[in-house]
Parts: structure tokens; C-alpha cells; sequence
């Protein structure tokens, strides 16, 4: 039950983000915004290896392109490839050279069989130290330290952890905890948790601690002399049979719900990977299927600057059919597009969109590339023009122009504004009284579920 009451209000909360997003933001993305575009099902499009992992997700970071997916929607308990996240949150808003102090429940609040005992109460270390004792050795302890420091409790930071996996694109996440140990309400998906990872290796701090295969903790009272700490993932150690030369950083995660999950960033030439994958019986699972699916991605995949694929003389030619004195046209440069590597570029078709320009002439826009009918990506393209308005003209052949205002279309065309108002606050009561009503069907399960624990522990004892 509880599944469903989070499946519910994870698909109410992504339709309102749809609904209040600009156009643009659907587009097609890249390395720095998150957004994805998602075309496997185009004809000609390489089929990815059979793998034992229930879901797995592979994006490839600079297109913003999903290469891979397996049950990717599907929600599942992440286990410790929670901490990518609490680390994210601290290494963005703390100071690593404080020092925090181990409270007895960042000890003590933490399962048997789930302590690393490393640390005991009382203990100081710096936030960089605990960060690698996070991330390195999946310490629950250091995570649940950390939350306190930053937060104040572990239900605090839970807060911070699912406004920013909403920030990040992760709109069918929950997280209860800042360690992955099981809480039904606590659970992702293989999709969300590429997007999540996708922010984290952006981050330089996070990615230099999450790249690290062995540090050295300071001095603490539990360790007068320190101790030595050595990543749990082996795809990032030399000595394992499971090493890999690509993969630059990660993270594993075991709960006996979740079985075993694993986050990977990984680079070959120029292109970057994230792939996640979730419920495998077997930590070797894990490895074998990231590397096939790494494999899979390095091998039959092409990278191509977008600017260096643009006609740049045909693209002033359009914008000039549009605006008054064009003088230049821009394509990002950091953006890129991607096709399988038996896919000719030439085949790729273009289609210029320009916004309406600013009093000085100015004016942005995108650049949609097209495959096999599919959008691939959408780069951004500045043009500097004398002046001038958009025109409703066609241009080039191959190019088209769009404006903001178009005539027609649907019944909230004809609204005034204290209608569509009015709408927009009925629509928002009548969501708020179905969350509410979701909500206290949910407390009266939990409710319920502890009494039946309590009925259990009582029978056991």
C-alpha cells in the first residue's frame, strides 16, 4: 500500500512540474542542466546486453542522451547509494574543515548489524574526513553525524535531501534517511538515481572524495594514531579482478530489501557516462553488469559537437528571413549530439526556433536536431540582429521559426486572466485534498504496521 500512496503522489507532484515548466525545459539536454532525451526505441538503435540486475539506467552525460534502460521507473530501496546524495547536500553548504562531534544517537540510532565501529560517541572529525569515511567506507554512522551537523536531526535533513533530488530531476524519489538503511519510505529509481549521480560528479569536492580509492582519517579518540580507510567499490581498485580503467568514481549499496545497487561515472575519450544499477542478487552482478553496460555505451555510441554540425551561413540566412539586420548567429559550444556509430550525421536535420528579441537586437533561441523523426537534442543559439521582430515568414528550407504567441488552439485560449486564475486555484485545491486524503490513509497504515510489529516482537519474546 504504501508503494502505491508513494507511486501517487510522485505522479501528482511530476505532473504539476510538467505542467509549470517552460517549453524549453523539456528539450533535449546535456552535461550541466540534467535534462534528457530519450529515443531508444528509434529504429536503428543498438540493442543493449541481456544484464541480472532487476533495473539499470545509462546516460550518457554530455548529449543528456538515456542510451539504456531496464525497469528504470520502477521504485526500489537504493541501500547506501543514498549517501551520493547527503554527501552532495554537504559538500554544497557545509564548511569541510569544521569539526563535528559523534552525538550518542549518530552511534547508537544506527542498527547492530549496521555500525561500521569506527567511530564511537564523543569522537571529533572534520566534515572532509567524515565525507571520505562516507563515501569510501559506507559508514551510516558518518552519514548520520553529518545530517545532525548540518541539519540539526536526521528527519531535517531528510527534507533537504528530497528538495534537492527534486531540484536534480528525481521526481519519483523519497528519502528518509541520509544512510539507505531500510525505511519503506525510503526508495528510488534507477533513472532518478542517474540524475542524482549526474549533479553529484559536477560537483569538483564530490567527485575528488568519490574518485579517491584510499585516504588516510586523522587522529580520534577511538584512533589515537588514525586509521586507513579503502573504497568498497572495485571497480576503482587496481588489485581487483573487477577494476576498471574507465570508471572514474562510485558507489555501492547493500540492504538485504535492496539487494545489491551501484552508481558509476565513467569516461572514455570524450564522452562520460553515468550508469546505475539496482537489485542484484550478487555484488559481482553489479560489476559484471556496469561494465557490459559501460561496454555497451563506449562502443556503439558517436559524440559530435553540435556547433561544429550547424550550418552556420544557412542559419544566418534563416534568421536573417526573420529579423532585420542579423549581424551573428551562435551555437553553444559546449553542447553536443549523439547516434549510433553506423548512423551517418548527415541524416541529422535541423530546425532553428528563435524567442523574441530584446530592444537591442538580441535574441536566443534553439537549435533542434532531429533523427529517424526523433528529437536527439535541443542547443541553445544566440543571434545578434540590428532589430526587429520575429516575422510568421518561413525560412530556409530545413529550418523553421517559431514564435512565443501563436493563434488557435484549445479552450484556455479564450480565457481572461482571472479565469485561468480561477482554474489554476481550483485545480490546486482539488490536488491538496487528494494528497491529504492519500496522506491520512498512509498514517493509518503505518499505524497499523506498527501494532501488527508490536504483536510480532511480543510473540517472538
Amino acid at each position: 500500500m504504501k508503494r502505491q500512496i508513494g507511486r501517487i503522489c510522485s505522479f501528482l507532484f511530476a505532473m504539476l512540474v510538467l505542467l509549470a515548466a517552460p517549453a524549453d525545459a523539456l528539450a533535449a539536454g546535456g552535461k550541466t542542466d540534467r535534462v534528457t532525451v530519450d529515443y531508444r526505441e528509434t529504429e536503428g538503435w543498438p540493442a543493449g546486453p541481456e544484464i541480472s540486475s532487476e533495473a539499470a539506467c545509462l546516460i550518457d552525460l554530455k548529449s543528456g542522451a538515456i542510451l539504456y534502460e531496464k525497469n528504470a521507473s520502477e521504485m526500489l530501496y537504493p541501500a547506501s547509494i543514498t549517501k551520493v546524495l547527503t554527501a552532495l547536500l554537504i559538500v554544497e553548504n557545509c564548511d569541510l574543515d569544521d569539526t563535528l562531534t559523534f552525538s550518542q544517537n549518530s552511534v547508537e540510532d544506527i542498527e547492530a548489524d549496521g555500525r561500521s565501529g569506527l567511530v564511537a560517541e564523543g569522537d571529533q572529525m572534520t566534515v572532509r574526513d567524515c565525507l571520505y569515511l562516507l563515501l569510501l567506507k559506507s559508514s551510516n554512522e558518518a552519514a548520520y553525524a553529518l545530517a545532525e551537523y548540518m541539519s540539526g536531526s536526521v528527519d531535517a535533513f531528510a527534507e533537504e535531501m528530497n528538495q534537492r533530488a527534486q531540484e536534480l530531476g528525481a521526481v519519483n524519489s523519497h528519502f528518509a534517511n541520509p544512510h539507505g538503511l531500510f525505511d519503506e519510505n525510503h526508495y528510488t529509481t534507477a533513472e532518478d538515481m542517474a540524475r542524482i549521480y549526474w549533479g553529484a560528479v559536477q560537483n569538483a569536492t564530490f567527485l575528488e572524495i568519490d574518485s579517491t580509492p584510499r585516504y588516510s582519517i586523522a587522529p580520534t579518540n577511538t584512533w589515537p594514531d588514525g586509521f586507513g580507510v579503502e573504497m568498497l567499490d572495485q571497480m576503482l581498485i587496481s588489485s581487483s579482478e573487477y577494476y576498471n580503467e574507465d570508471v572514474v568514481a562510485g558507489k555501492t549499496g547493500y540492504i538485504q530489501k535492496a539487494q545489491n545497487t551501484l552508481v558509476t561515472y565513467a569516461v572514455r575519450a570524450d564522452q562520460e557516462l553515468i550508469c546505475v544499477t539496482m537489485k542484484a542478487e550478487a555484488r559481482s552482478q553489479s560489476y559484471e553488469d556496469t561494465e557490459a553496460l559501460l561496454n555497451y555505451g563506449f562502443e556503439n555510441f558517436t559524440l559530435y559537437p553540435a556547433a561544429e554540425q550547424a550550418d552556420t551561413a544557412a542559419l544566418e540566412a534563416a534568421a536573417e528571413n526573420e529579423l532585420e539586420g542579423v549581424e551573428s548567429v551562435t551555437v553553444d559550444a559546449d553542447s553536443w549530439i549523439l547516434l549510433p556509430n553506423d548512423a551517418p550525421v548527415d541524416q541529422v536535420s535541423t530546425a532553428l526556433q528563435l524567442d523574441e528579441p530584446s530592444e537591442d537586437g538580441a535574441c536566443t533561441g534553439q537549435l533542434v536536431y532531429t533523427w529517424q523523426n526523433q528529437q536527439i537534442a535541443s542547443v541553445p543559439v544566440s543571434v545578434q540582429a540590428n532589430g526587429g521582430t520575429v516575422s510568421e515568414s518561413e525560412g530556409l528550407e530545413n529550418f523553421r521559426v517559431q514564435s512565443q504567441t501563436e493563434e488557435g488552439g484549445g479552450f484556455l485560449s479564450g480565457m481572461e486572466a482571472w479565469q485561468l486564475a480561477l482554474l489554476a486555484a481550483v485545480v490546486l485545491v482539488i490536488l491538496a485534498l487528494i494528497v491529504l486524503f492519500i496522506l491520512r490513509l498512509w498514517i493509518q497504515h503505518q499505524r497499523r504496521k506498527r501494532r501488527r510489529e508490536r504483536r510480532r516482537k511480543r510473540e517472538r519474546y
